[in-house]
């Protein structure tokens, strides 16, 4: 055995980390700042997501909700029916035009322009005859909804008046369907009513 070798089988002396570390350093002197900004940043994000939520829920009370397909749906209140009935309500009175269907949610809805006077009697004869061919289709109590829309237009004009048209099956139609109807008949109003260059109506009513 040499001289200052360890003797055979001896363990090897380590030292412990935090020997070798030596003392812990002490913490930032921002730390207590840079906390309490988290927490502040934590609040914030809390009170943000709040808002949002709130903008949210009062987004749906405006919009609704789209609404899904019913099942089992007669097809009269779908494509290609509803285009059909539609047109047929339609071809009696030469003074109604049908602008366009949009079926893209439940229910299918229509835009019809009518040039009668005033638009009183054209569009109450429409629902009329809209329940007519409905009838005629096996429906003894559809749901036949009209939106009609009036707005003065420049002086010597005409009045333009819109007729927004909704059908619907009411056993298998939730109550809050209505918000979302009105409001998607509104806009499309509103966005024809600028296309032919008369200014947005007031917001669609339904037709007494």
């Amino acid at each position: 055995m040499g001289v200052g070798s360890d003797p055979p089988g001896s363990a090897c002396p380590t030292r412990h980390p935090d020997l070798a570390r030596g003392p812990a350093s002490p913490p930032p002197a921002n730390l207590p700042a840079a906390l309490a900004r988290i927490d502040a940043l934590e609040r914030e994000i809390a009170a943000l997501e709040l808002e949002r939520d709130l903008q949210a829920g009062a987004l749906v009370q405006v919009e609704g909700q789209p609404q899904p397909w019913p099942e089992g749906l007669h097809p009269a209140y779908a494509e290609p029916a509803f285009t059909r009935t539609v047109q047929a309500a339609l071809a009696a009175d030469p003074e109604l035009e049908l602008l366009g269907v949009d079926c893209a949610e439940y229910p299918c809805i229509a835009l019809v322009r009518s040039f009668g006077d005033e638009g009183g009697a054209g569009p109450k004869a429409l629902g009329e005859r809209l329940g007519e061919q409905l009838a005629a289709q096996g429906l003894s109590d559809p749901g036949v909804g009209l939106w009609v829309s009036r707005e003065q237009g420049p002086e010597g004009t005409e009045p333009l008046t819109l007729v927004g048209v909704a059908l619907n099956d009411p056993a298998q139609t939730p109550p809050d369907n209505r918000t979302r109807t009105d409001w998607r008949i509104g806009e499309w109003t509103a966005q024809i009513a600028d296309e032919l260059g008369e200014g947005p109506p007031p917001a669609a009513y339904p037709d007494p």
